[in-house]
């Protein structure tokens, strides 16, 4: 139960959202690959070849960054788990101390 009002603020704004929205993906799906491909040609022409080892440079470094992050995540959850450890043996040790006293 919406005054027509707040019901009318609401449709403008989520058309106002999608409204964005398609024009983001306009850019994205439309306009970026152009620049894209219109750089590579204007490089091309300015430094010959050597464009296309550094687009295969950056190509296999997106494709690795995935798998860097996996890692790092593993090892973040390792470490993490250590210091849990190292944590629980702390408070254990205090806890032994104060029943001692």
């Amino acid at each position: 139960s919406f005054s027509s009002g707040k019901l009318n603020n609401m449709i403008t704004t989520d058309v106002d959202k999608a409204r964005r929205a398609l024009r983001q993906i306009h850019v994205l799906l439309l306009t970026a690959p152009l620049k894209v491909a219109i750089s590579l040609v204007a490089l091309h022409s300015l430094m010959g070849a050597s464009v296309f080892i550094g687009l295969s440079w950056m190509g296999f470094v997106i494709l690795l960054n995935p798998a860097m992050m996996y890692i790092m995540n593993r090892l973040e959850d390792r470490q993490q788990a250590q210091t849990d450890e190292r944590v629980r043996k702390a408070t254990e040790v205090i806890s032994s101390i104060n029943v001692i006293k």
